[in-house]
This record gives structure tokens, sequence and C-alpha cells, in this order.
């Protein structure tokens, strides 16, 4: 599977970047973020936010329905965040 990520870096305590999925050259994401966590990087897809019941719910807007899709954006994200 082609996957290309482009990289918009930020300066903030958790949030390090923003990132564009390109997939097989025919879909783009939108919204990756990469983040700083407990346990080093990772990629968060997408997301939108609604109130319910006087709290705010998270949903991904894109995600991958398999381990190995979902593998091959976060290292396609991470390479081109550490090539930066």
């Amino acid at each position: 599977m082609k996957i290309n990520a482009k990289i918009t870096k930020v300066e903030g305590k958790v949030i390090k970047a923003r990132a564009d999925v390109t997939i097989e050259d025919t879909f783009v994401v939108h919204g990756y973020t990469v983040k700083e966590g407990k346990n080093g990087m990772f990629v968060q897809p997408p997301q939108s936010s609604y109130e319910k019941d006087g709290k705010t719910v998270y949903t991904d807007v894109f995600h991958a329905i398999t381990a190995e899709g979902r593998q091959a954006i976060n290292d396609a994200v991470l390479a081109a965040y550490n090539a930066e």
C-alpha cells in the first residue's frame, strides 16, 4: 500500500505536528496529528467532537480498519515527521 504524509510541525507540549496522508495517490486525509505521549510519539487520526449529556465526545473522522493499515499510516507519518 502506497502511503505518503505531508508534515506541518507545530510548537506544542503534546501536539508536535499535523499531517495530511495520501493513500495510493487516490485519497487524501487531512487532520492527522503527531503527539508526544507517556510512551513516546504516536499518530492520532482526525477527529470531530460533539456534546452529549453535558460531556464532549470525540469520534474518529477516518481510521484504518485493519492493524496492518493502521501500522502503515503510523509508519508513513512518523517517518515523514522524523525526516523534517
